[in-house]
């Protein structure tokens, strides 16, 4: 059976050693880089946050603007369509509630956007 007396100043003394190991040069070297490698992980990840961002930001533009030609294609074609539906005595309420369905697609997924 171990003695926890004994163990207690090995300890303390071990701990003496460490710190008397950090206030040399050695000791304070090691330290030194050790907060310099912390500091650098941390701006890394801080840059690599600050690009992604930028990225986020470009492709939510091009997904906007992506999404805006495509509602105004289908709008205009919607309307095209219902003219020379209309125009020719083809325009039903079938085809009326189609048309106004995806129209309202269009409009509701701006809406979340």
């Amino acid at each position: 059976m171990k003695n926890d007396i004994n163990e207690e100043p090995e300890e303390e003394l071990a701990q003496i050693e460490f710190m008397d190991y950090l206030m040399s040069e050695p000791g304070h070297e090691v330290v030194k880089r050790i907060i310099s490698l912390i500091e650098d992980i941390k701006k890394s990840t801080l840059d690599k946050n600050v690009e992604l961002t930028k990225i986020n930001v470009t492709n939510n533009h091009k997904q906007r603007t992506f999404l805006i030609i495509q509602q105004t294609i289908v709008i205009v074609l919607v309307v095209i369509a219902s003219i020379y539906l209309a125009v020719n005595d083809k325009f039903n309420p079938t085809i009326g509630i189609l048309f106004g369905t995806l129209i309202g697609y269009f409009f509701g997924k701006k809406s979340q956007n």
